[in-house]
């Protein structure tokens, strides 16, 4: 058995036991990837996920609240 390793996928596991597989980013939220990795599905969600967030990182968003304390 071979052992994939792409760039920005983390793994978890849900409170049944299955595991998931996400695109995470620094500063971004996790993306769910379907399928197997490997399968054509799955690659084709790693790339589509990897090309939307290179463009540009995510903004920082604060309430209004907090920037009275600075």
């Amino acid at each position: 058995m071979v052992t994939l390793h792409l760039r920005f996928v983390v793994s978890d596991r849900d409170r049944h036991g299955n595991v998931r597989y996400y695109f995470r980013r620094k500063g971004q939220k996790k993306v769910r990837l379907h399928g197997i990795p490997g399968s054509k599905e799955f690659m084709d969600a790693y790339a589509l996920a990897l090309a939307s967030g290179a463009s540009r990182p995510a903004a920082r968003r604060f309430s209004r609240a907090l920037s009275y304390w600075s």
